[in-house]
């Protein structure tokens, strides 16, 4: 072999290298919440019900303002109403890109734990997932009801 060819050889070895390191650390960045963590669903304040959506592929196309019809929407998710309790199952970092944002939002899969719809699964945005308060976890744990303050 010449030199010049184990050159370009050396040169697209290196360059491979280095797009696979690229691709792995991206895909090592944390979601914003890990498997097995106990959820909140709530959406924006103006309508604070979540859309859950049948795949992960629909969650993100809906993030990026993609659906064609109302009846797709309706077809494809469940709504379910503020204060629904999950456990998170899988979460994948960067999957929809919004339309707004220049930044994209990690896609929560998840199991419901309350409500209607208990023991489905389905898709949500990061957007509309939040960590239960530590005070009513705390009393829901021992079948209290909390305490009003005064």
């Amino acid at each position: 072999m010449n030199r010049r060819r184990f050159g370009f050889l050396v040169m697209g070895v290196a360059m491979l290298t280095w797009n696979l390191a690229a691709v792995a650390a991206l895909a090592a960045e944390p979601c914003v919440i890990g498997s097995g963590q106990s959820v909140v669903l709530m959406s924006s304040e103006l309508d604070p019900s979540v859309f859950i959506w049948d795949t992960r592929q629909r969650a993100g196309d809906y993030a990026g303002g993609f659906y064609k019809s109302a009846s797709e929407l309706m077809a494809h998710t469940t709504i379910s109403p503020p204060g629904t309790r999950a456990i998170v199952v899988a979460c994948i970092h960067g999957a929809a890109q919004t339309k707004f944002r220049k930044d994209s939002l990690d896609v929560i899969g998840l199991r419901i734990m309350s409500g209607p719809d208990r023991g489905h699964y389905g898709w949500v945005t990061a957007e509309d997932v939040h960590l239960p308060r530590a005070s009513s976890a705390v009393t829901a744990a021992k079948g209290s009801r909390p305490q009003p303050q005064r």
